[in-house]
């Protein structure tokens, strides 16, 4: 939609110029004619001049138009390459999104062994140093 209102706003000012220098300013009789035919001649005159004007210009805007259709084609291409190329990007994001949690997991798990197998190490020297002090009052 915003590729649209681009090219509309680029080509309006050009709309107005065109309208304006191309609206044939006929020959109209003004004392009566002499010559009638004179008169209608000059005026296809007129008139072949401003379809040649006419061409020329709406050959002008068609050159705009193709290059204009090409720049937004060219910049479709470049989008869909960027986003096929951020989905890629997303993917292995994920990817590793899921590995991190893994470890994460496996990080917990150790940790909790090595809480119960400190807390074994501290009731075994406790026991330990019971039995000691045990065998020293007996």
């Amino acid at each position: 939609m915003s590729a649209w209102l681009s090219l509309l706003k680029a080509g309006l000012p050009y709309v107005a110029e065109i309208v304006a220098d191309r609206l044939p300013a006929f020959t109209k009789n003004k004392e009566g004619a002499k010559d009638a035919a004179d008169l209608t001649a000059q005026q296809i005159a007129e008139l072949q001049q401003a379809v040649q004007r006419n061409a020329e210009a709406i050959k002008a805007l068609a050159e705009q138009l193709q290059q204009t259709v090409k720049a937004l084609e060219a910049g479709a291409t470049e989008h869909e390459r960027l986003i096929a190329e951020l989905k890629e990007q997303i993917a292995a994001l994920e990817k590793e999104r899921a590995e991190v949690a893994g470890l994460r997991e496996t990080l917990h798990r150790r940790i909790e062994a090595a809480r119960w197998t400190s807390l074994i190490a501290f009731g075994t020297a406790f026991l330990a140093l019971c039995l000691a002090i045990f065998s020293n009052f007996v």
